[in-house]
């Protein structure tokens, strides 16, 4: 009995293991490398780690992910650019969820390149309206991004922490959390988005940082309910907090700095 119970463990044990899949990236094009080390971990908790250096690729997908991770050593270590102009979205995570992007930086490369996908991430309802319970932790996304650096249609229940947002091209703003139409150009290039649930609810942003260099609004949202954001700061040269939506909602902003450069107050919320 007591062989039974440990091979019983051992089994156990075996099956709960993480799939951990390394790449190895030569900042050319990296995307088949890199996506196909997702395809291995989707679905199976699997953790991809991305290596020192630069990651270059045209988009990644992640729809329908389930408790996968993306992994790099650290922000200024491991660097995700684009190497495609105008994608739908350089990390796309529609329907995914249990999902962690960890310590990397998304964005522009040392090359001084100016291609600007619509989104940097993109975390959207599609045809399963499942996405739900995702974490960005310890991420730095700054670049040209049409749309926005964060885009959020529909999700719900999921976190941002100790992060930064940056968006340098003069469109729409920097972060966005909606439930409605935002556009035919707010897509996933792998999935239809799906039907709006009526609210995004219950996300928390703490310790997150969101810097719009141009006149647009930093942070954008709509539709949102029960959303919270503590500490970090929001920043820019406009409107910093836009929001659009039924007043009926929980808004909770703790300890967070604010700089504009206008005034009167609609400089921090309109």
């Amino acid at each position: 009995m007591r062989m039974l119970g440990f091979a019983t463990l051992l089994i156990l044990f075996w099956a709960n293991a993480a799939l951990a899949v390394e790449v190895a990236c030569r900042s050319v094009d990296d995307t088949v490398a890199v996506q196909t080390a997702i395809d291995t971990a989707k679905g199976s908790r699997g953790v991809v780690t991305l290596p020192v250096g630069t990651c270059a690729v045209r988009t990644l997908d992640l729809t329908g992910s389930s408790g996968m991770t993306l992994r790099g050593q650290g922000r200024n270590v491991t660097h995700v650019r684009p190497i495609q102009d105008a994608v739908p979205a350089l990390i796309d995570l529609t329907d995914a969820y249990f999902v962690t992007l960890q310590d990397f930086t998304l964005g522009q490369g040392p090359d001084g390149s100016y291609l600007a996908p619509y989104v940097g991430i993109l975390m959207a309802f599609g045809p399963q309206a499942v996405t739900n319970v995702n974490t960005i932790e310890r991420v730095f996304v700054s670049g040209y991004w049409r749309l926005a650096a964060l885009g959020i249609y529909g999700a719900c229940c999921s976190s941002v922490r100790d992060s930064q947002f940056w968006n340098y091209w003069p469109a729409y703003t920097v972060a966005i959390l909606g439930d409605q139409a935002l556009g035919p150009d707010f897509r996933s290039a792998h999935l239809p988005l799906g039907a709006p649930p009526g609210s995004v609810p219950m996300w928390t942003f703490s310790a997150v940082e969101i810097h719009s260099t141009t006149p647009v609004p930093a942070l954008y949202l709509r539709w949102t309910n029960a959303f919270t954001f503590v500490g970090g700061g929001v920043f820019g040269p406009g409107c910093l907090i836009l929001q659009s939506q039924t007043p009926q909602v929980a808004l909770t902003l703790l300890g967070l700095l604010y700089s504009s450069d206008t005034t009167g107050p609609t400089a921090i919320y309109c």
